[in-house]
Formats: C-alpha cells, sequence, structure tokens
C-alpha cells in the first residue's frame, strides 16, 4: 500500500512540475511580445478562453490558468524592462 502511494505522489509531483514549466513558457512568451504585463495578461487571458472552447484541448486550461498566476505575481510587483 505504501508503494501505492508514493507512486501516485511521485505522478502528481511529475504532473505538477510539467504545469509549472509549460505555464513559465507561455509566461516568458507573454512578456517577451508585450509592453506591459497588462497586455501580456490579456494575451493569456485570450489563449485559455479560446482553448476552454476547444472540448479536445480543454485539458490544458490549467496551464494557462498558472501563467495567469504567475502574470499577477509579476505585475504586483515590477514592470517589464525591454
Amino acid at each position: 500500500m505504501k508503494i501505492l502511494h508514493k507512486e501516485i505522489i511521485e505522478s502528481h509531483q511529475e504532473y505538477k512540475d510539467i504545469l509549472y514549466k509549460h505555464a513559465i513558457e507561455i509566461y516568458k512568451d507573454s512578456i517577451k511580445y508585450s509592453e506591459t504585463y497588462g497586455e501580456a495578461y490579456k494575451k493569456v487571458e485570450d489563449l485559455k478562453f479560446k482553448i476552454k472552447r476547444t472540448p479536445e484541448l480543454a485539458d490544458l486550461s490549467a496551464i494557462y490558468e498558472l501563467a495567469i498566476v504567475i502574470l499577477e505575481q509579476k505585475m504586483r510587483a515590477t514592470s517589464i524592462k525591454k
């Protein structure tokens, strides 16, 4: 039983790591092509909305939601410097 729990925890951690990695990529891409965090936020929100409307991609919305959380944290603290 302990082995099963360990496998579940490890697979959950792998999922979180993958989710975070992709969210960071989305975050970096959004600020790379934006003048402000607000503009980057809007781009990610638009992508998330489009993905949620596509049934076969709806499971990916968690990645975009995490990217938005990362953007919100950065928006409060800093400005984009080019």
